[in-house]
């Protein structure tokens, strides 16, 4: 009799990879397989990596209150992680648009150097002012530093920053990837981790970190989070369509 593989585990694959391993796992999200859980160890930092194919994926802005709800039920196949940087209001410090509507503007801030946006099916990393949304993109959101940008280091020194962090970060294929380092590291030094990692590796922005540092993964086989929910005013789910 053949072995065949669920729907379920077709469209949603966790793998684990550790510093050392022969052979570590494809994090290449596909058509079947649009979004790929990997966790490990990279030269004493624990990291998460979910792959998302953005063609198949459904990118939604949540509030507090949906995040815990979230937690209680959490939805199959998707992931919840937290947003950038907020206002003392607690509403999203920069641009962000969901379901082709902007929820908030763009922000001229220096710190808020980048968006990362969905456009026509595919992920892409603009510097804030060279973006212009258009009816097309998807979903956008605007935080800052750059980490990486068109392949290129984007934090040139150790600033001794050390926090947990989320970085959203693609590849030159329009392939998005959440980044979960969840041992406290400089921007600086978690540039190799991302180029070493991530297959093709195009660009990389920084989320919120710190205490904002949040994710809730969940398929039908197995569930994965960090951090907590009290902290982050904003979050962002990521599930398949």
């Amino acid at each position: 009799m053949l072995n065949i593989p669920s729907i379920s585990n077709l469209l949603f694959q966790h793998t684990s990879s550790f510093i050392g391993s022969s052979k570590e796992p494809s994090i290449t999200p596909t058509r079947n397989t649009p979004m790929i859980y990997t966790e490990g160890t990279y030269f004493g930092l624990d990291y998460s990596i979910v792959s998302l194919n953005p063609d198949k994926i459904n990118f939604t802005f949540l509030q507090e209150s949906e995040a815990q709800d979230n937690e209680t039920n959490p939805a199959n196949n998707s992931i919840v992680f937290n947003g950038g940087y907020f206002n003392d209001q607690r509403n999203p410090d920069g641009l962000l648009i969901y379901d082709n509507l902007p929820y908030s503007q763009i922000s001229d801030k220096k710190v808020m150097s980048g968006v990362f946006s969905i456009y026509n099916g595919r992920a892409r990393i603009d510097r804030s002012v060279s973006f212009t949304p258009n009816r097309n993109v998807n979903f956008a959101i605007q935080n800052g530093p750059l980490v990486i940008e068109h392949g290129e280091r984007g934090i040139l020194s150790d600033t001794e920053n050390e926090f947990e962090r989320t970085i959203l970060a693609t590849d030159y294929s329009g392939n998005a990837f959440l980044v979960i380092i969840k041992t406290p590291v400089d921007l600086y030094d978690c540039q190799d981790l991302l180029i070493d990692k991530i297959p093709n590796l195009d660009s990389a922005l920084d989320l919120d970190g710190g205490p904002s540092t949040y994710y809730r993964y969940h398929s039908s086989t197995s569930t994965a989070s960090f951090g907590t929910l009290g902290y982050p005013a904003y979050f962002i789910k990521a599930s398949i369509k």
